[in-house]
């Protein structure tokens, strides 16, 4: 209860030496053997400590607005796309996410750009705006 749930957006590959990994896009166990795999993942709880290795989530399907945001960003860089989260499940402001979370006024604009675009399309899911 501690630590921030976590948003998977895609899966990157299989781990190997060290930090290397092998590019993949799919899970897929052939077998019992331990295979590890580097997953792109947004935290979704802005004032939450972030998760250890010893931390266990349990997977479950993302609520709409949140997989809207995953997909219309996916180009977006990794500090913009952790920004329209946060907008979204904290309703941050740009000097709270640069506290924590260094972020450019470009990629902040980007993350609100997508934000925005999104909760427009779904004004039925999301709250009213502060």
């Amino acid at each position: 209860a501690s630590v921030q749930n976590m948003m998977v957006v895609s899966v990157r590959g299989i781990l190997h030496a060290g930090s290397r990994y092998r590019p993949e896009t799919q899970i897929v166990l052939k077998d019992s053997d331990a295979v590890v795999y580097v997953l792109a993942a947004y935290c979704m709880e802005f004032e939450k400590e972030n998760p250890s290795n010893d931390t266990r989530f349990r997977l479950e399907r993302p609520d709409s607005p949140l997989a809207r945001i995953a997909k219309k960003g996916a180009s977006l860089t990794v500090p913009a796309l952790q920004a329209a989260v946060w907008m979204h499940t904290d309703s941050i402001s740009y000097w709270q996410m640069n506290e924590k979370f260094p972020i450019s006024k470009q990629d902040w604009a980007a993350g609100q750009s997508v934000f925005l675009d999104c909760r427009s399309a779904m004004a039925t899911d999301w709250p009213a705006a502060p």
